[in-house]
């Protein structure tokens, strides 16, 4: 992943040389990063599975910057002023600030924010102080924000790229993430369908569908007429947990929806199998709207 430094607090930043000291990097990098591409973002990923915002800069080559929520102090919202379009930004815990949204999609944006993190936007003077962003290649793109997927790497900045920027055209960019299910991938020895009773699923499932349920309403709300079944096939282990989850069947047609659900049931837990069995289950997800 290449390493991307955020906005200063309090720094402006303008095409040509950046001062190292004015740049925040990410903490895994290790040791101290070349200088930015960018400091502005062209889009920016809001992923609710791994709860982390992707910045995506779609230069040549593309390049990322993944920040996780939980590093994320408060969002802050410029109205438009003098000019200056409407602006809508992360402020990061050590200061550093991320632009999420620019222009028309800052009202988007926001709503969105609020759906998936639960986050209160924080309303700030427009006229006051406020660091201004620029990119060092000289460009201001209107920086969008949209649900979408942080696993799928530079492929988001490549495939984003020639994409609209509504939030509609960057979820159907988003590609599949799970793996589907092959009627021929082998069976370990001691797999037995009948060590668990189907009830004690059903029932093991219905109290762990909140998250599946998340996954498929954030969806719902960027679509009122989204609805499908996704089928997922999985191993619950002699222990309980589970394994080898893959999507069997879909009508949903939403890949973030389809991989979200695949990512939570890779997470539930089941009553033991009988005499240290593994019990393979095709489990259906119907939603239908509303």
């Amino acid at each position: 992943m290449a390493l991307l430094a955020l906005l200063g607090a309090g720094a402006l930043l303008a095409p040509g040389p950046v001062a190292a000291g004015d740049l925040s990097f990410s903490e895994d990098t290790g040791a101290e990063a070349a200088a930015p591409t960018t400091a502005w973002p062209d889009r920016v990923i809001v992923d609710a599975t791994t709860w982390t915002l992707l910045a995506v800069w779609t230069t040549d080559p593309p390049a990322e910057q993944a920040v996780p929520l939980a590093r994320i102090a408060r969002f802050e919202r410029a109205r438009p002023w003098e000019g200056r379009p409407d602006e809508l930004v992360a402020v990061l815990k050590d200061g550093s600030r991320l632009l999420v949204a620019r222009g028309d999609g800052v009202v988007s944006a926001t709503t969105l924010l609020g759906a998936v993190t639960g986050s209160k936007v924080v309303e700030v003077d427009p006229a006051g102080p406020w660091p201004a962003a620029a990119r060092q290649d000289g460009k201001t793109p209107d920086t969008t924000l949209a649900l979408g997927s942080v696993h799928t790497g530079a492929q988001v900045a490549a495939t984003l790229g020639s994409a609209d920027s509504s939030a509609g055209a960057a979820a159907a960019a988003q590609p599949r993430r799970a793996q589907s299910y092959d009627v021929h991938e082998p069976l370990p020895a001691n797999t037995d369908p009948d060590a668990l009773d189907a009830q004690a699923i059903q029932v093991a499932v219905k109290q762990q569908m909140s998250p599946i349920r998340q996954c498929y309403n954030r969806e719902l709300q960027r679509d009122a007429s989204l609805s499908g079944k996704v089928v997922v096939w999985f191993l619950i282990e002699a222990d309980g947990g589970v394994s080898k989850v893959r999507l069997k069947e879909t009508t949903m047609g939403n890949s973030i929806v389809e991989d979200c659900i695949v990512d939570q049931v890779a997470t539930m837990t089941f009553p033991k199998p009988q005499a240290g069995k593994v019990v393979p289950v095709s489990f259906p997800f119907s939603f239908t709207g509303g």
